[in-house]
């Protein structure tokens, strides 16, 4: 379901077949519990409990199903914190790799060893909370759309030729290469001259003005 929608994904069950058949939120934003009880279900691993198929509604003049929100973002501020998810902002039409030994977002399986050091490109992005991300990307890989991952198992590169200084956030700092071999060190906080960007073994380098040297374009270590 949620590589055919940019919408969340909710499950609503009772609770008999919920361990019977589901068995996992996995793939799910939220859980939507149906239990018609004066007791407070347990575990309490859904969000909304639907308590009542009874309950007498004045303004219809009927009887009526009656939810309450236990936890969650169903109803009201919807803001994600980014504190908890501190992984997203990616954007459609970015260029991405995906991180070694990670997982297609709501399954076990792995990208194919072909496309590790492969560029991707964003399609489609969605809002999620799983993990430490808050977005999920769709990558394709020219016209073949790949699979959804999570924000923190892709990286992304600049490349763009309008970028004409990057400065240093990686806390160990940066290495600068020349021929595949290290040939000086930046701190973080400095900023470097970019006079354009090369593809490197399958990955975006910045190359600095005025030299032959190159840098990681990772936007997680340099902006």
């Amino acid at each position: 379901m949620q590589s055919l929608t940019i919408q969340p994904v909710y499950l609503y069950s009772y609770r008999r077949f919920y361990t019977s058949y589901v068995k996992s939120l996995s793939g799910y934003h939220e859980f939507w519990l149906a239990a018609y009880t004066s007791v407070t279900p347990t575990p309490k691993n859904y969000q909304l409990w639907q308590y009542s198929d009874t309950y007498y509604s004045t303004a219809l003049k009927q009887s009526v199903d009656a939810s309450k929100q236990v936890s969650g973002t169903w109803f009201g501020n919807t803001a994600i914190s980014t504190s908890k998810y501190p992984y997203g902002s990616r954007t459609v039409g970015e260029t991405v790799q995906v991180r070694s030994q990670t997982t297609f977002y709501g399954g076990t399986s792995k990208i194919a060893p072909s496309l590790m050091d492969t560029n991707l490109t964003i399609k489609q992005v969605k809002t999620i909370k799983s993990g430490q991300s808050r977005q999920a990307v769709l990558l394709s890989n020219g016209s073949t759309v790949v699979v959804w991952f999570r924000a923190q198992d892709v990286q992304a590169y600049y490349h763009a030729n309008y970028i004409k200084k990057l400065k240093v956030t990686n806390k160990a700092g940066n290495n600068m290469y020349l021929n595949g071999k290290k040939v000086n060190h930046y701190k973080q906080g400095t900023t470097l001259l970019v006079s354009g960007f090369k593809l490197v073994h399958g990955v975006y380098e910045a190359v600095h003005a005025g030299h032959t040297t190159y840098f990681t374009a990772n936007k997680n270590w340099v902006k």
